[in-house]
């Protein structure tokens, strides 16, 4: 099972590795975005990583041979001005989308040398999916999610 320090060690991995990304948060359900990025203003490209506690299954074969099947869900976001109009808004998915291809190709190209918990090496790619969200808390960007197994 993935717990939440080994969460928030991917989180300031994927924010070294990212530079565009400027903060990072866990959350135990997408809800509490809210209430973890108050703080975070719309001003300077703040794109920030939100990582929620996963909720978890079993991938059973045996009592000695089971994994836990970890449904992730990520959110990278930047805070953003209602009264900015629609053309801002495009630009800002278009900005946000490039930082999201170069998250999946760190992930993609670097998922067997992570030094942190060694758990993200077992990443499902072929899970992967990265949905824009629009107003979601103050901000928009992109849900990201993905299966990792662990033991």
């Amino acid at each position: 099972m993935l717990n939440a320090s080994k969460l928030k060690s991917f989180l300031e991995l994927a924010k070294q590795n990212v530079p565009e990304i400027k903060q990072s948060f866990r959350v135990i359900q997408d809800e509490d975005v809210a209430k973890f990025t108050r703080a975070v203003t719309s001003s300077g490209g703040n794109i920030v990583i939100v990582g929620v506690l996963p909720s978890m299954g079993l991938d059973f074969q045996n009592l000695d041979n089971f994994r836990h099947n970890n449904k992730m869900q990520l959110f990278i976001l930047q805070k953003y001005d209602t009264t900015s109009g629609e053309e801002a808004l495009m630009q800002l998915f278009d900005d946000i989308s490039a930082v999201v291809l170069k998250f999946e190709a760190w992930m993609f190209l670097e998922s067997d040398k992570f030094p942190c918990p060694p758990i993200f090496k077992e990443i499902k790619f072929e899970t992967f999916t990265a949905d824009p969200v629009s107003n979601y808390f103050g901000f928009c960007g992109y849900m990201i999610q993905f299966q990792l197994k662990t033991k």
